[in-house]
């Protein structure tokens, strides 16, 4: 119901890239910040070339030492994507507990595992760290940039379910990363047709709660 908007351009700005490191392998241009080179390494092992996205983490880790913890996020999905689940669990294993390059790496496997079919695995993950960040947004740049898409997936997960106004709630949480205007548009029509589906099963004050919330999108729209 969701639609990610951007994401045909951006995928078309990462392979217009790849083609001209594929013509200038050993001239890698990298970018302005090195958040945003890691956002695009992290896009070229989804697309799947986890080499060039290596020599770009590696560019990045020569140039700015300091980013040692950021770039072990894109290494991690660099197994994921070879399917090197253990190795990439090991890692995890390895950092401290509660921290948020961790908690990126988690998102990044549950991400996988969505993919996969590993609903379970994936759910679990989701779970924990949308009740751990349920009423505020992580401050981490690496981990903020896991968020939007996470909550996407684990609504999506939540609507498969039979479980709308969860998915609701979670799709709502997308509002939070400040997302275009049409983006913000159609996941505000979708809650509020999803709060509609959920006010079928309920009955009282939680059927009044949820068609209170759907109406009140409604005159945001």
């Amino acid at each position: 119901m969701i639609r990610k908007q951007g994401r045909r351009f951006g995928c078309g700005l990462v392979f217009c890239t790849v083609f001209s490191l594929l013509a200038t392998p050993c001239s890698l241009v990298l970018a302005d910040t090195p958040q945003r080179d890691l956002e695009f390494a992290s896009g070229l092992v989804a697309l799947g070339f986890p080499d060039y996205a290596d020599k770009v983490v590696k560019r990045v880790l020569m140039q700015y030492p300091d980013m040692e913890s950021s770039t072990k996020i894109v290494n991690v999905e660099i197994l994921i994507g070879s399917r090197k689940f253990d190795e990439a669990n090991a890692i995890l294993k390895s950092m401290p507990a509660g921290d948020p390059k961790a908690q990126a790496i988690e998102l990044a496997l549950a991400s996988a595992y969505y993919g996969l079919g590993r609903l379970d695995d994936a759910r679990a993950i989701y779970d924990k760290f949308f009740k751990q960040y349920k009423k505020s947004l992580p401050t981490d740049p690496d981990l903020l940039r896991f968020y939007r898409d996470s909550a996407y997936k684990f609504g999506q997960m939540l609507q498969d379910a039979g479980d709308f106004k969860g998915a609701a709630d979670a799709f709502k949480s997308i509002l939070s990363t400040n997302p275009d205007t049409q983006t913000k548009r159609i996941i505000l029509a979708d809650c509020a047709k999803l709060y509609l589906l959920s006010a079928e099963k309920l009955v009282g004050v939680a059927r009044d709660q949820v068609l209170e919330e759907a109406q009140n999108i409604c005159t945001q729209l």
